[in-house]
This record gives C-alpha cells, structure tokens and sequence, in this order.
C-alpha cells in the first residue's frame, strides 16, 4: 500500500535539494519562532526552515511553539484565550540566552513569517499544532490568498492525523508531513516528564500511546494522505528508513543536532531539522 499523495510533482519540487531544516528558524543563534531566526537560517545557508503555528483566540495563525506565552515571552496566559492584538506585542525573545541581542523583537504572524521567507526563496515547513484542524487549515488557506504559489514551497506538518487530513480535504494542493514519537500523550518531551498529573491519565496515556503507535504505522498515514514523515532522532534505524520508504514516504528527521548523527544521516541520504543550521 502507497502513500494517498495528490501532488507528487508540486512536492518533489518542494524536497529538492533539502538537507538541513533550519529548526524554529536557527534557534541556537537566534530567538525561536521569530523573524530574525529565519533571517539567522539563511545567513547560514540552508534553503528551510521549520516553524510552529498556534491559533488565536480570534483565529489568528501565530507562530510559536507552546500552547502559553509564558515560556518565552514577557506575558502569560493560553495561546487560545489571547487575541491577536493582546499577543502581538509581547516580547518574543524575553527568555532567550542565546548569542546576539534581539531588543524589540515580537511574536510575528504567519503571514510575516512567510513574508520574510519567500523573500529569503526559503522552503518552509509549517507545524500546525492545537485541537481545531479545520480552522487551522482555513487560516493557511487564507494565507494562500495572499501567496497563491505557497504550496510550492510550504509544506504543512503535524502530530495529529485528523489535522493533516483537514488540510488535504480543503486544500489537496498542499503536501503534508505526519510527524511522530513514541510515548507522545505520556512524556511532555521524550525523555520526560510526565505530561499527566490526573491518575486516570496516567493509566489511559501509556495504553493510548500504544494504539496511536499502532494505527500510525499501520493506516493512518496512509488515509492522511502524508507525502513524508517526520521521525525522532532517537527512533532512526535502516529498518524504520525502509518500512516508510517502501510505502512511497520521503523521510526526515528531528532535532539533530549530534555531529555523528549528522554524519550518519547525511550517509543515508536523509534530511534532518538542527538547531544551529549546520550540517
């Protein structure tokens, strides 16, 4: 059984010559998640870059990370109980230790984000993250108004099957990546912690875990209609790399950012999201 992909020609365009996924923009030498870090990605010259998208109170598609502000701007609160105009003008940098001085930096927009990477002639991978798939594939699709060529070179990405299916149900031009990781509604990261403090989530989450494992590998990247898929470093093997190949899957891999593994995966022949944009 192959991939359901609708838009081989526009996607193989799109991976061409892709090697090096700038992780959040160039995180390790600029603020996440911001324009400068896209800026900072192509300074050091790699043609993608990866960034999350969280919907707005209002529907709004911002780019960052978590599902609060808290954990690197100046503010606090739900990404989803904040409008647009009460999120803009946080200071997105706030927590940032890395090089450099980002003073009056802000939480962009999706629509800025793309701004600057068509000007930079970037690739850009969206990852469309929260529990509203259709209105999160709508306001991609307003974003097409604005850049009717953007699904030949964005490419949306996701944990979640139904939001990838959301995606190609409105707007079968875009190609889509399903991204996974093992024990995802236990661990917050993948070495911990628990994501669950309720005792009944902490029995459910494990035995959830390993349905979503099964059905993932076996029918859901098929009916999402997924052109690749994104595995956790720790996860790669030959075998993984041929069990999705051999279903038509273009595989990639995040967040490396080990030199050997670098290596490694340079001799597979496989693409990989870093946090300092170096092979």
């Amino acid at each position: 059984m192959k991939a359901r992909k609708t838009d081989d020609l526009f996607w193989n365009r799109l991976k061409k010559d892709v090697t090096i996924i700038g992780h959040r923009g160039c995180s390790l030498n600029a603020p996440e998640n911001t324009i400068e870090a896209v800026q900072e990605a192509h300074k050091r010259g790699v043609k993608a870059v990866e960034f999350d998208i969280v919907l707005t109170r209002d529907n709004e598609p911002v780019v960052i990370h978590d599902f609060t502000v808290d954990r690197t701007t100046d503010g606090s609160g739900q990404v989803g109980e904040m409008t647009w105009a009460e999120i803009k003008d946080l200071d997105a940098p706030y927590k940032y230790t890395g090089p450099g001085s980002y003073n009056g930096v802000k939480v962009p927009h999706l629509k800025n984000m793309l701004k600057e990477c068509k000007k930079h002639g970037l690739r850009a991978f969206l990852d469309i993250k929260g529990s509203q798939p259709f209105m999160m594939a709508r306001a991609i699709g307003e974003m097409a108004k604005e850049f009717p060529d953007l699904h030949e070179w964005a490419v949306v990405c996701s944990f979640y099957p139904q939001a990838l299916i959301a995606m190609k149900w409105q707007y079968p031009q875009f190609s889509t990546i399903l991204t996974f990781r093992p024990h995802v509604l236990t661990l917050k990261d993948p070495d911990g912690p628990e994501r669950n403090s309720e005792l009944w989530k902490k029995i459910a989450a494990p035995i959830a875990d390993y349905f979503l494992d099964l059905t993932i590998h076996n029918f859901w990247w098929y009916f999402c209609g997924a052109n690749g898929f994104f595995m956790q470093e720790q996860e790669v093997s030959v075998s993984q790399l041929k069990y999705w190949r051999r279903r038509g899957m273009d595989v990639f891999v995040w967040t490396v950012n080990s030199p050997a593994t670098k290596e490694y995966l340079r001799h597979l022949k496989v693409p990989y999201i870093t946090d300092d944009c170096s092979g």
